[in-house]
């Protein structure tokens, strides 16, 4: 009989050994990486259920109260805006001519007397505060391909109803979009048709 050398078996026993760790090293990455897919997944859908729940208050309360839409004449337009959930929020106003899907070159007037500002902030002791251009931010709406409108970013601190005044200097139908910024994602929660001219 041939007698097995205490260095070969030695080596296997450290081989199966080796094999073992390598095993066990294998099951204890794939539990991290699983425990670290689960916890990613989890926040993921917390996100989602948060944005959610934020859209669905916005477009209960904006149904409920009912948007405030009044056309003074051929080229203004009093919108009613509300805090809905204590803010403050910041809201995007997006005023589309729909005839041509052009952005407008427009201003937006806000009550002084109000908690309603308007980025960039112009202080000015008359009633109602004139304000042109906008904050610099384009934000592409897929609905419309290729369009850049012009928007307006607006902060609502109190809890009573502001009116914008939106001024469209040409005539023909507008679409106002209200949109609101919550977690760097733009969300749209209201959409009003308007017409000019």
């Amino acid at each position: 009989m041939q007698r097995r050398s205490p260095a070969r078996s030695s080596r296997r026993r450290l081989r199966g050994q080796a094999s073992v760790l390598a095993v066990v090293v294998l099951v204890i990455a794939a539990m991290f990486i699983g425990l670290a897919l689960l916890g990613y997944t989890m926040s993921w859908l917390n996100i989602q259920r948060t944005r959610q729940a934020l859209t669905n208050a916005i477009s209960q309360a904006m149904s409920g109260l009912g948007l405030y839409v009044e056309q003074v004449d051929n080229a203004t337009f009093y919108i009613g805006v509300v805090d809905l959930l204590g803010g403050p929020y910041t809201f995007y106003v997006t005023l589309l001519n729909t005839s041509n899907y052009a952005p407008i070159l427009n201003y937006i007037a806000y009550n002084a007397t109000s908690g309603l500002t308007v980025y960039p902030p112009v202080y000015a002791p008359v009633s109602y505060v004139m304000i042109l251009g906008s904050t610099g931010s384009y934000i592409p709406l897929a609905a419309f391909t290729n369009v850049y409108p012009k928007v307006y970013k607006v902060t609502v601190y109190s809890t009573i109803s502001q009116l914008l005044v939106i001024n469209a200097t040409r005539p023909g139908n507008y679409t106002l979009i209200f949109m609101i910024q919550f977690d760097n994602y733009y969300y749209e929660f209201n959409r009003l048709r308007l017409s000019s001219g």
